[in-house]
């Protein structure tokens, strides 16, 4: 083969060889970095069904039965409670927080009730079910967890430490809007008692 189209089949290979950087990593690069999103997630999905596990076994299996539907029922009649108390909506709305409420069961299967709440207007807004508003904050808990809390019967800096309640976001300002919301033990029991939930008020025994 003559030395001038040996030159010429070089140089075209050369050319070829530098340009494959260029077009082919930008799409290893993205399938790679998709493979890490899918791996981080999945990852995430185990370590939360791992901590749901671990919790929902320490859960009592007699506990009053309760739906997400009641759920709902009770968050929305309790919200309105707390939120019209004079001494404590002006204290939240300086705040200008937005936390999000996540509540699982094993009763529930895959159903996890949501709420949002949202200090960053001028007025106090609950959002019941998933919404658009992005949270500062996401809390995410058994529902027994929840009730327990709001009967005085677990400390919310010792449950996220145990990972009873799963927290994102700056939890100290969340920390520090628990002696605002001091009110909302009595509303939730009042709530309760309004809504006919007795057998869930009287739960868990005061000796417990």
């Amino acid at each position: 083969m003559p030395d001038e189209e040996k030159n010429e089949i070089k140089e075209t290979q050369e050319i070829k060889i530098g340009e494959q950087p260029e077009t082919a990593a930008p799409g290893i690069v993205a399938r790679a970095a998709d493979a890490g999103r899918r791996a981080a997630v999945k990852v995430a999905d185990t370590a939360r069904a791992a901590v749901s596990a671990v919790v929902g076994s320490t859960i009592p299996a007699d506990r009053p039965s309760i739906t997400p539907e009641q759920m709902y029922q009770i968050g929305r009649r309790f919200a309105e409670k707390l939120f019209s108390d004079p001494a404590v909506a002006p204290k939240l709305l300086e705040s200008k927080m937005v936390i999000n409420f996540k509540y699982y069961d094993e009763r529930w299967g895959d159903e996890e009730p949501e709420v949002t709440v949202d200090c960053s207007g001028e007025e106090m807004k609950l959002f019941t079910g998933p919404c658009e508003i992005a949270p500062v904050v996401t809390m995410r808990m058994h529902g027994d967890t929840a009730h327990r809390f709001w009967k005085q019967k677990v400390n919310m800096m010792a449950a996220i430490t145990r990972g009873e309640i799963s927290a994102r976001g700056p939890v100290p300002k969340v920390m520090r809007l628990l002696p605002i919301i001091k009110p909302g033990y009595e509303y939730y029991k009042q709530t309760l008692e309004e809504l006919g939930f007795t057998e869930l008020l009287n739960y868990p025994p005061e000796s417990v």
